[in-house]
């Protein structure tokens, strides 16, 4: 087995992606992920769960729960937009095995509706 050294100017990231979503208040929101390894090929979801919160600021009260599905290695996340504020935040999180992972946390921006 070959271990490359990690010297002190090395970073090791270890935070998930980033994702700015911008919705549209009281329209159904849906973001879908396609989850897939390094070739390309589809992951493995066999076994997993997911969970996720919105919250108003990133250690505030838990504003609603995100609602995730999956099949195959398609995850859909799915958001109820009508009582956010305008901007806040959210994490969607895998659990397998007692092992929890963030896999994608990011803010979200409500556009307010005209027709309601």
């Amino acid at each position: 087995m070959y271990i490359e050294e990690v010297t002190m100017t090395q970073v090791v990231n270890a935070q998930p992606p980033k994702f700015e979503w911008r919705v549209y208040r009281n329209d159904t929101s849906t973001l879908t992920i396609a989850a897939l390894n390094n070739d390309g090929s589809q992951f493995d979801l066999t076994g997993y769960e997911f969970t996720g919160y919105v919250r108003e600021y990133p250690q505030g009260d838990v504003l609603t729960n995100l609602d995730i599905e999956h099949q195959d290695n398609i995850i859909t996340i799915g958001l109820d937009t009508s009582e956010l504020p305008s901007m806040c935040y959210f994490d969607v999180e895998s659990i397998k095995d007692g092992v929890i992972k963030t896999i994608l946390y990011g803010t979200v921006f409500v556009e307010d509706d005209i027709t309601w």
